[in-house]
């Protein structure tokens, strides 16, 4: 068996552990991770895109755009956390 082939094996398998936690502790995030996960979707919006036209379609790009789904996901549950904690709006539909 590759020693190569083993150590990518076991690096996927801990970033997906770590990608599984992180989507579970997304009820735990609060507003102010906003700014480091848009700077996370940059870098694997940038990431992604070098992937895929260096070396096209394969395990990685695949690997970096379930980190990108992921992070994606964080992000709508901080803006919704967000969106709940904004002071009610006057309707202006009333007025007119």
């Amino acid at each position: 068996m590759n020693t190569d082939n083993v150590i990518a094996g076991i690096a996927f398998g801990i970033g997906f552990i770590q990608m599984y936690q992180d989507l579970i502790k997304t009820e735990k995030v609060d507003e102010k991770s906003k700014n480091a996960v848009l700077l996370s979707i940059l870098a694997s919006c940038l990431w992604l895109t070098y992937q895929s036209r260096k070396y096209g379609m394969n395990f990685t790009v695949a690997y970096t755009g379930i980190g990108l789904a992921i992070q994606v996901y964080i992000l709508n549950k901080i803006l919704i956390k967000e969106s709940e904690n904004l002071p009610d709006l006057p309707n202006l539909n009333k007025l007119f």
